[in-house]
């Protein structure tokens, strides 16, 4: 019995020490593991936060856009209107200078200026539509681009946590 005293002493301390080991390995890979998550969690925050500001920044833009185009969209129809105004006048001055009274000729070229007017109003309208339109797909291709690239790195750390397992 005298002589498996010490090898069960001997056999203790390298069970202690192993054990010892593998909790240090265990400590080290685990921390390691929420080492990474916390990386993880904060890239994933710093890109949503990125994404956020350049989202509303991109808002902004397009609202000062839209303010644009609907002032030049009133300062565009302003001029037609006196452009108009000064073809009407221009055309009643002649008919008057020529001393024929208002017939059926003169009111068809003023219909004729007021319906060129109100075409050219119309072609305006759908210009600052598509204007409109462009400003709303440049804010939804942003969008379109976040969700990937949140995509690709949650994929990203996905395979980075698969190999710390390893």
């Amino acid at each position: 019995m005298g002589s498996l005293t010490p090898i069960l002493g001997t056999l203790t301390q390298t069970v202690g020490a192993v054990s010892a080991f593998a909790n240090s390995v265990e400590t080290l890979t685990g921390g390691g593991r929420r080492d990474v998550r916390a990386e993880q969690n904060l890239a994933m925050q710093n890109l949503q936060q990125s994404q956020a500001l350049s989202a509303q920044q991109a808002r902004e833009k397009a609202d000062r856009d839209r303010a644009q185009i609907a002032e030049q969209g009133k300062q565009s129809d302003e001029a037609r209107r006196k452009a108009l105004r000064r073809a009407i006048a221009k055309q009643n001055a002649r008919v008057g200078a020529s001393g024929v009274s208002r017939t059926g000729s003169n009111e068809a070229i003023l219909l004729g200026l007021v319906n060129d007017s109100a075409d050219t109003a119309q072609n305006n309208k759908a210009l600052d539509q598509l204007r409109y339109n462009t400003i709303d797909a440049g804010l939804n291709n942003p969008q379109s681009r976040n969700v990937l690239e949140k995509t690709q790195l949650s994929e990203r750390q996905r395979l980075e946590r698969e190999m710390a397992r390893f």
